[in-house]
């Protein structure tokens, strides 16, 4: 966000693509484009997960949950 403060107004508009996929670059006015995994996915399988482990007779000590992550283009 700090970068957005600081760009020359006066040229054309950049394209920014950003390492976080945040609802907040959906608020400002410079098209950002976002990768990432979104946060509600995270959350959901998070969720997910810890309702395995409950439900679970045997814990697994050590598991890798792959996400993976989408592009995000700003509406115009």
């Amino acid at each position: 966000m700090g970068l957005l403060h600081h760009i020359d107004r006066q040229a054309e508009k950049p394209m920014i693509v950003s390492y976080d996929n945040i609802k907040k670059f959906d608020a400002v006015d410079t098209p950002v484009h976002t990768v990432g995994v979104l946060s509600e996915k995270i959350a959901e399988s998070l969720v997910q997960l810890l309702i395995k482990h409950i439900e679970a007779e045997e814990i697994e000590e050590y598991q890798v949950k792959q996400l993976y992550p989408e592009v995000s283009y700003p509406e115009d």
